[in-house]
């Protein structure tokens, strides 16, 4: 077993504990172009793939229940035919309640919002 890549893991999470702003600022630039030129650099079928990863909010948002106050925990499962393009994921109603009166709060653009309770 090659533990090459493990060692590599760990090595790069030490080194960002201790990085300042302006290295992780660095860091993160040097991150989006490198994802910038593998993206220009793949063919269609590796772009189908990525697409298809992302999902569909809108799709499945219409299929959840009308009152998810009674609910402590969403589950999400999304139906398709490749089995492998989509994971179950859950969402604390808390947690997404939070994050929606913090958006609401501290963005301008999404300050004059109705959130239903």
């Amino acid at each position: 077993m090659d533990v090459r890549p493990l060692r590599d893991t760990l090595r790069k999470c030490r080194n960002r504990e201790n990085e300042t702003p302006d290295q992780w600022q660095q860091r993160l630039e040097r991150d989006r172009m490198s994802k910038r030129i593998k993206r220009a650099s793949e063919n269609a079928q590796q772009r189908e793939k990525r697409l298809s990863n992302n999902r569909d909010v809108q799709e499945f948002a219409t299929h959840l229940p009308h009152r998810p106050s009674s609910l402590d925990v969403l589950a999400v499962h999304h139906c398709s035919s490749d089995v492998r393009a989509f994971k179950d994921f859950n969402v604390r109603r808390s947690v997404v309640s939070c994050a929606l009166y913090w958006l609401k709060n501290n963005n301008h653009y999404h300050s004059n919002i109705d959130i239903d309770k």
